[in-house]
């Protein structure tokens, strides 16, 4: 869903929430679509977050389906880590070009609020590859310690000293 929405220049945000829905004829309301739309909104980038108490979330940890991320939240003071879903991050000259063409902004015009938004994106798809090359070490089910950053860094010294 997220690589479609980004071919067809609309990037987009997900949340996956789990607990008692009414479904009526006109109306569905419940705590846990209370719970996505709050966690949806509350995110500062393009992917998708799930919240911590999904039942059955031990069989999906894997790094091509759901892992621990440190996922960008705009009102969060502590750095939380959260499952979130793993998806093919175009490269950042598509990313940034179809963002901006959704938004109806110039690529020189852009917002800061956009631009965080395709760096906290970006630094996901960098750990992410980083974590399939197995150049970090990982584990799905736990963040290393340190931010992306620190690991990305790494990464990039190694690769300029070889």
């Amino acid at each position: 869903m997220l690589n479609l929405g980004i071919k067809r220049s609309l990037p987009m945000r997900g949340a996956i929430s789990f607990g008692e829905v009414t479904w009526d004829k006109e109306i569905t309301f419940g705590k846990a679509i209370v719970n996505a739309y709050n966690l949806e909104n509350d995110q500062d980038w393009i992917g998708t977050c799930c919240e911590h108490d999904l039942p059955r979330i031990d069989e999906l940890w894997d790094f091509h389906r759901v892992f621990v991320y440190p996922a960008p939240m705009k009102s969060e003071k502590k750095l939380m880590f959260r499952p979130v879903i793993s998806w093919n991050v175009p490269e950042y000259r598509e990313l940034r070009d179809k963002t901006a063409k959704k938004e109806g902004l110039a690529i020189g015009d852009m917002d800061w609020k956009y631009a965080y938004r395709i760096q906290h994106t970006m630094m996901f798809s960098l750990y992410l590859k980083e974590v399939l090359n197995k150049t970090i070490q990982a584990r799905p089910s736990k963040f290393p310690p340190d931010l992306p950053i620190e690991h990305i860094d790494s990464c990039v010294n190694e690769f300029i000293q070889a």
